[in-house]
């Protein structure tokens, strides 16, 4: 098992140190600029969850939804799978615009 790449460390730490701090916020109030933000972190997981599997040879698999205190913790989880299976680069970048979008 490869440890993932630095650069993709340090940037999936930065996401999931914001998402850490914005998703008990999305929860705990109902506004509705805050569904597109979470919509493009879900979209984000997804896309990393495809890369690794695309990578790795393995199958598709949908992202479980779960409840939004644990969005920085998915992060984490999935890019280090992705840079396992060899996507680095476009992991650290989905990642970098993830951040640029939130």
């Amino acid at each position: 098992m490869n440890p993932p790449a630095p650069a993709l460390e340090r940037e999936a730490a930065r996401v999931a140190d914001r998402l850490r701090l914005l998703g008990p916020r999305w929860a705990a109030r109902d506004h509705a600029p805050d569904a597109a933000a979470i919509d493009a972190v879900r979209a984000a997981l997804q896309h990393l969850a495809d890369l690794a599997a695309d990578a790795g040879g393995g199958p598709r698999r949908a992202v479980p939804h779960l409840a939004l205190h644990a969005l920085g913790d998915q992060v984490l989880v999935l890019a280090r799978e992705a840079a396992q299976a060899g996507a680095t680069d476009d992991a650290h970048a989905t990642l970098v615009t993830l951040r640029h979008t939130l």
